[in-house]
């Protein structure tokens, strides 16, 4: 893991540099001007919403203006989030090869653990030296907490629903309920 002393922050200045998300009606309901140069921006929402073609425009708008970009993708293959943004109207391969933009591979799940992803990562970002870095959303482990939540919530009324009943007795059978005999005792 890298130590926590090495990811200090470089800069504490803020800017008051306003930057376009690359869609106009967006930028416009953000007083017409986008967001803040250097902001951290999420983007939430079920799977299906948009988040990925809409960071794509983000990563697209800061291309146009000379900026380098690095996507790293958790979910999509970078030949999968190619192909299905060229049919939002943006190039990513093309940005590719002007140097602007790199997308990186997606991780396998099984092969290393999270350290090693992390040290991928920051090593990639060490490489490319981007301006900006766009992280995939991943509602897969958004859809995780929801269940697990869900589970939480109904656990405490004594019942679990049936897609978290299923998850226990397949990935945790050590937690199957025993069936208790009601004998009375003698």
């Amino acid at each position: 893991m890298l130590p926590v002393t090495s990811l200090r922050c470089s800069s504490t200045k803020r800017s008051n540099e306003r930057v376009s998300t690359g869609l106009a009606s967006l930028d416009d309901m953000l007083g017409g001007k986008g967001y803040f140069r250097a902001s951290t921006v999420l983007l939430s929402g079920t799977a299906g919403t948009g988040k990925t073609t809409l960071a794509a425009h983000f990563v697209d708008a800061a291309c146009a203006r000379g900026e380098k970009c690095l996507y790293f993708l958790f979910e999509e293959s970078p030949q999968q989030m190619i192909r299905n943004m060229r049919s939002a109207g943006i190039d990513l391969q093309q940005l590719g090869r002007q140097g602007l933009a790199q997308v990186s591979r997606r991780p396998a799940r099984t092969a290393t653990g999270l350290e090693t992803h992390l040290l991928e990562m920051h090593h990639a970002v060490e490489v490319f030296d981007p301006d900006v870095v766009v992280l995939d959303p991943i509602t897969n482990l958004m859809a995780v907490g929801t269940q697990i939540r869900r589970a939480r919530h109904a656990h405490a009324r004594h019942r679990l629903p049936e897609d978290a009943r299923r998850h226990r007795a397949v990935h945790q059978p050590h937690l199957r309920r025993r069936k208790v005999s009601r004998r009375p005792s003698r």
